[in-house]
């Protein structure tokens, strides 16, 4: 897919890798200047506090470190902020074991533009919404977020299987459990993180060892996962360019994709900004308070109102009025979340 993001090139001069027993170090590094078009808000693209943290990704304020597995290469990145909401730029290192040519640097540079899905022009959407009763508080706070996934659809679809029925303390362990396991630890840039676990490892491993580490019926969720997506048939960039009933088909031949986790896929990871038609339960209550103020209401309700008030913005401005919630949590803690995050 063609990228409109700016990009300027060098590399390191002198590169090396080692492997120990602890993990292997990735000290190989090219670097790109990145520019998203305004407004663009750094923090709440890379780091989305209303997600559970998973050991591929480390976040400070204004810099953010990931893994990615690419080109058959496993990765650590490095994304720092060097601009301002009107005046964006995006300094990106690649650290590798060996040297990367510059061919898969742009292609990368390609993928992370569309992950991040920096090449999309939101000024519309926070110079219309600005005044939204509910979205104008967002906007001024977060204003230029963009929707964002780190994960390729191989690896969401997987945690999404981690995610269903647990409750956080628990999906944290069992997340753990198969990074220590089956992903690989890596080293760069003074921090230490895991690549993605391969489908081929888990297919291989097969559903008892998943079960082993307590994970009950979602041990053969990752195995049937890893075994389709080996089996072909699921071209993500081809999915990228389907609309949005075309994707949806697609995503639904997914194992262990539904209804509600489509949408989710739909939206983080394919971009369909008006991808909400169904709200889980839990996040319905969190909608009724930032919506009605009510501690409950009609989760069918809230998707006519909002498809009414937003439309086909529908599902980006409820990402904004989630990730401000969070975030305001996060600087001072809001009561009433605190107990539904304990539930």
């Amino acid at each position: 897919m063609a990228s409109k993001t700016k990009a300027s090139t060098s590399a390191a001069p002198r590169i090396s890798a080692a492997r120990s027993s602890n993990g292997f170090d990735l000290t190989a590094c090219a670097t790109r200047t990145l520019s998203p078009p305004a407004p663009f808000a750094f923090d709440p693209t890379t780091a989305k506090p209303s997600t559970l943290p998973d050991p591929t990704h480390h976040h400070e304020p204004g810099v953010h470190w990931q893994t990615l597995r690419w080109d058959g290469r496993d990765l650590g990145i490095r994304l720092e902020d060097r601009g301002t909401r009107d005046d964006p730029e995006i300094g990106l290192a690649v650290f590798a074991e060996r040297p990367v040519p510059e061919q898969v640097v742009n292609s990368l540079v390609e993928e992370l533009t569309w992950r991040y899905d920096l090449d999309t022009d939101l000024s519309w959407f926070c110079r219309h919404f600005a005044d939204d009763p509910v979205l104008a508080g967002p906007i001024g706070r977060i204003g230029g977020m963009r929707v964002s996934c780190a994960f390729s659809l191989y690896e969401w679809v997987s945690i999404l299987a981690l995610l269903q029925m647990a409750t956080a303390g628990r999906i944290s362990k069992m997340t753990a459990a198969v990074f220590e396991n089956y992903g690989r630890r890596v080293r760069f840039d003074g921090r230490e993180l895991f690549v993605f676990w391969r489908p081929a490892d888990i297919a291989a491993a097969g559903e008892q060892p998943m079960r082993a580490l307590k994970l009950g019926y979602r041990a053969k969720s990752l195995v049937r996962i890893a075994e389709s997506f080996l089996g072909g048939g699921y071209d993500e960039d081809a999915i990228r360019a389907m609309d949005r009933a075309q994707a949806r088909k697609a995503l639904l031949r997914l194992y262990g994709i539904g209804p509600t986790s489509v949408g989710y896929l739909l939206f983080q990871t394919f971009h369909h900004y008006d991808s909400l038609d169904v709200i889980p339960p839990w996040d319905a209550r969190l909608y009724a308070r930032l919506l009605y103020d009510t501690d409950t209401a009609d989760p069918a309700r809230m998707v006519t109102d909002m498809t009414a008030r937003y439309g086909r913005f529908r599902a980006l401005a409820s990402a904004y009025m989630l990730e401000d919630l969070f975030a305001r949590h996060q600087r001072e803690p809001i009561d009433w979340l605190a107990a539904e995050i304990r539930m």
